[in-house]
């Protein structure tokens, strides 16, 4: 094996090594395997955790006891203990489509761009909340074929230039709250994204109907939170008063993008009203975190983001595990 690993995966295991193992299998299937590092934030150092990195097929793996309390606070913890110059950040709940996916993402960061993001498929597509989900989290990067230099790239499933995370030193842990934030930073700090929709990881989306709406309920209000942190206080107030316009106006976004799938076919009416249940969810928190802050929903929202394999609908289960 080489001396350093070309790349370090960023997982959080929140609930032990059981649901690893789904993205575990997909990791060691990987072109360049064993050329990764793995890197697991936890809550506590599992014992088990750490022997299923270490007799796996990696360069190596980390336990890093870390606070869980948000994803980008465990995350950050994990980042700063990787050693290789590239940092992947991915999820229990999201699989590389082919073997090559992290030999395509270093490829890709082999040139002028300092972090890349891959294209996003429904990994459980047979729920309309699920599409619409999808929509609002991953909208502009569920279609396309060409890469482009982007503003945006997709959130806990990108790569980036190790150095250029810690450059930020200790405003990542916040710039992390909504990844929004922290690509606006790098632009600003002259990196450049790239979107390459050739690279492609398949998403298992909330799909039961209460817990998406408090996923994207508590998912506005810690974004806005988090973007409004230094604003003033009538621009807090005027973009809370805002927040019906915000609402349809990511309405027409998601179906815009879901029409961009298939653009033969317009949604269909189920997915359209998911798509508008989901959009004023979103908007009210979002309204709610410009005007009050986010409250004490970061726990709230951490939690949902972590325990996606209990918030999907019976018999989507094996569906949406990778092949």
């Amino acid at each position: 094996m080489p001396d350093m690993p070309a790349a370090s995966v960023i997982l959080i295991a929140s609930d032990g090594i059981e649901p690893l193992h789904p993205i575990l299998s997909r990791l060691r299937a990987q072109s360049i395997a064993d050329t990764l590092e793995l890197v697991v934030a936890a809550p506590s150092d599992a014992e088990a955790l750490q022997l299923a990195l270490e007799s796996s097929a990696f360069w190596g793996g980390d336990v890093v006891e870390a606070d869980l309390s948000t994803s980008a606070k465990a995350r950050c913890a994990a980042i700063r203990a990787a050693c290789a110059p590239v940092v992947i950040l991915a999820e229990d709940h999201a699989f590389p489509v082919t073997d090559q996916w992290a030999e395509e993402l270093l490829a890709a960061l082999g040139g002028p761009y300092d972090a890349v993001g891959p294209a996003i498929e429904n990994a459980n597509p047979n729920t309309a909340i699920s599409w619409a989900v999808l929509a609002i989290e991953y909208g502009p990067w569920i279609s396309g074929d060409t890469p482009y230099e982007a503003d945006l790239i997709p959130g806990h499933n990108s790569a980036y230039r190790r150095d250029v995370l810690s450059a930020f030193d200790n405003q990542l842990e916040d710039l992390m709250e909504a990844e929004y934030m922290l690509h606006r930073a790098m632009r600003v700090a002259g990196a450049r994204l790239l979107v390459d929709p050739t690279i492609r990881i398949k998403h298992v989306n909330h799909s039961r109907v209460w817990t998406s709406v408090k996923l994207v309920f508590t998912g506005g209000r810690v974004f806005a939170a988090t973007r409004a942190a230094i604003w003033s206080p009538v621009l807090r107030a005027a973009y809370g008063f805002a927040f019906p316009a915000i609402g349809l106006m990511r309405f027409w976004r998601m179906l815009r993008d879901l029409w961009s799938v298939d653009t033969d076919r317009k949604p269909p009416a189920t997915v359209i009203l998911s798509c508008a249940l989901i959009a004023a969810a979103n908007a009210l928190g979002e309204g709610l975190g410009y005007a009050f802050g986010a409250g004490k929903v970061r726990a709230a929202y951490a939690k949902l983001e972590y325990g996606r394999w209990r918030q999907i609908q019976t018999g989507e289960f094996d569906a949406a595990l990778p092949r």
